[in-house]
């Protein structure tokens, strides 16, 4: 029985049971019931594991689109009501012009980050100080110049690429 409670307990994990901390009393596990979700089952979840209940992903295959800045892949849609995590400064929520000027559809490549911090592909494509989501492996793109500008005079970086740069041979 403890077994088949570190099982479900450990199911949640897709590391494997690292969620194994105070989940050995049995009484919220997975008898059937109430349990199945983590909500109040009493088990204390790990900081890392939570953070991954706020990330970001995609909620449909068609029309996502890259931030220009940070690469987190979502739909225009939820750009338009959530905004972008790591670029709230693009100011994209209940904008719809804005967000599909701060956004491409022409991205390449698609990586899921659970923890951008430790990960090399995150270092990789440079997102490591971002938070988890599914980010694109390039950009194409430019932003207005205004909002260049902008991004300049605050020091900051984005990853979109000018399509001429990208295509040069």
């Amino acid at each position: 029985m403890d077994d088949q409670d570190q099982e479900e307990v450990g199911g949640l994990d897709s590391r494997g049971g690292e969620l194994d901390d105070g989940g050995g009393d049995g009484g919220d596990g997975g008898d059937g019931g109430d349990g199945g979700d983590g909500g109040d089952g009493g088990v204390e979840v790990p900081q890392q594991v939570a953070d991954l209940a706020e990330a970001s992903v995609p909620n449909a295959i068609r029309g996502i689109r890259a931030c220009k800045r940070c690469g987190i892949l979502k739909t225009l849609e939820q750009f338009i009501n959530d905004g972008c995590e790591n670029c709230p400064f693009l100011d994209m929520i209940d904008n719809p012009e804005r967000a599909n000027v701060c956004t491409s559809a022409f991205y390449e490549g698609a990586a899921a980050l659970m923890d951008p911090r430790e990960s090399w592909a995150a270092k990789w494509i440079r997102t490591d100080g971002y938070l988890p989501g599914v980010y694109a492996i390039s950009i194409t793109g430019n932003f207005d110049r205004d909002i260049e500008e902008d991004l300049e005079s605050r020091g900051i970086r984005w990853r979109c690429k000018a399509a001429a740069a990208t295509t040069a041979s």
